[in-house]
C-alpha cells in the first residue's frame, strides 16, 4: 500500500538524517530523500496511482511528513556546524610566538634626511631645535625683524595672507623671536622647518 511505502519512507529518512556525522554526509541525504530527484519526488509521482477521492489525504500526509523532515534537517545541520566551528577553532591555534606578517615601510624625503643629519651634526655641539607655529602674527614674521611695512616682502605677491594680522610664516626667523622672549640667553637653536612663500623661484621654493 501506497501510505504503508510513504510511512517507510520517512522514517528510513529520518534515520538517515540523524546518522549523519558531518555536513556532507547530511546534505547527501537531503539530496537522496527531498531533491527534485530524490525518493519523495519518487513517491508523489506514484500518487497518479491513487483513486481521486484519495489523493488529497495522501498528498497531506506526504507535505506534512515532509516538513518534518525539513525541520529535522535544517536543526541537524545547525548542530553539524557548530561541532565542525568548535573543532576547526580547537585545531587551529593560534601560535603567538610566529612573526606576524613583515610591512613595508616608508623612506624619509631626501630633504628631511638632510634636516635630520644637520640637526644631529649641530646637536653634538651644543644646538637644540626649536619649533614655531607655521600660521604666524604679522608682527613675529616681518615687525619684529625690523622689516618695514613698505617692505616688498610685505606684498600679496610674495606673502600668503590669512586676514590682516596674521600670515602663513615666510622664513623660519619668527622662531628665534618666540625663543628669546621665553628664554634667557646664553643659549644655541636652529629652527628648521616648512615656509610658505608666493613664488616660484627654486632657491627660496
Amino acid at each position: 500500500m501506497l501510505t504503508e511505502k510513504a510511512n517507510q519512507l520517512f522514517e528510513e529518512a529520518k534515520a538517515a538524517i540523524f546518522a549523519a556525522t558531518d555536513s556532507k554526509s547530511l546534505y547527501e541525504v537531503k539530496v537522496h530523500f527531498l531533491g527534485k530527484q530524490g525518493q519523495l519526488s519518487l513517491l508523489m509521482r506514484e500518487m497518479a496511482q491513487l483513486p481521486k477521492e484519495e489523493r488529497p489525504e495522501f498528498g497531506k500526509l506526504v507535505n506534512d511528513k515532509k516538513k518534518s523532515l525539513e525541520s529535522q534537517y535544517d536543526e541537524k545541520e545547525k548542530q553539524l556546524k557548530q561541532h565542525e566551528l568548535a573543532d576547526k577553532i580547537a585545531n587551529e591555534k593560534i601560535d603567538l610566538s610566529l612573526p606576524g606578517p613583515q610591512i613595508d615601510r616608508g623612506q624619509l624625503h631626501p630633504i628631511h634626511r638632510v634636516i635630520e643629519e644637520i640637526c644631529g651634526i649641530l646637536a653634538k655641539v651644543g644646538y637644540s631645535v626649536r619649533t614655531g607655529p607655521m600660521i604666524e602674527k604679522d608682527w613675529f614674521n616681518f615687525e619684529a625683524l625690523n622689516i618695514p611695512p613698505d617692505h616688498p616682502a610685505r606684498d600679496e605677491q610674495d606673502t600668503f595672507y590669512i586676514d590682516e594680522t596674521h600670515v602663513l610664516r615666510t622664513h623660519t626667523s619668527p622662531v628665534q623671536i618666540h625663543t628669546m622672549l621665553k628664554e634667557k640667553p646664553p643659549f644655541r637653536a636652529i629652527a628648521p622647518g616648512s615656509v610658505f612663500r608666493c613664488d616660484s623661484d627654486v632657491s627660496h621654493s
